[in-house]
């Protein structure tokens, strides 16, 4: 993840944006509580740091290692459940390969 960070970080310089009280970048691991980087301290940060909720969940491609599935949809149901029973998941899916699919 630490790579993908850095990405992230240099498009935000290259569009001369920079982190700051509101916008902020930080790593995600899926299906993980109690960590610093899971969706638990995720849900605490956002609403300590912005006094709101987290709306919207977008994703495109979410859906491609068959291993990571139960882990994205747990932290989905997570935030849905426990935060904000109003939020929605977004997702884009297309299907390459029906043995992979999670909608099966």
């Amino acid at each position: 993840m630490p790579d993908i960070l850095s990405v992230v970080r240099s498009c935000l310089a290259r569009n001369q944006l920079i982190e700051n009280a509101s916008l902020w970048v930080r790593g995600l691991r899926w299906g993980e509580l109690g960590t610093s980087d899971g969706i638990d301290q995720l849900v605490s940060d956002v609403e300590q740091r912005w006094d709101t909720r987290i709306d919207y969940i977008l994703g495109s491609d979410t859906f491609y290692d068959p291993a990571d599935f139960n882990k994205l949809l747990m932290t989905a149901a997570y935030v849905i459940h426990r935060h904000n029973k109003s939020c929605k998941f977004i997702t884009a899916y297309q299907e390459r390969r029906s043995f992979r699919s999670p909608f099966k």
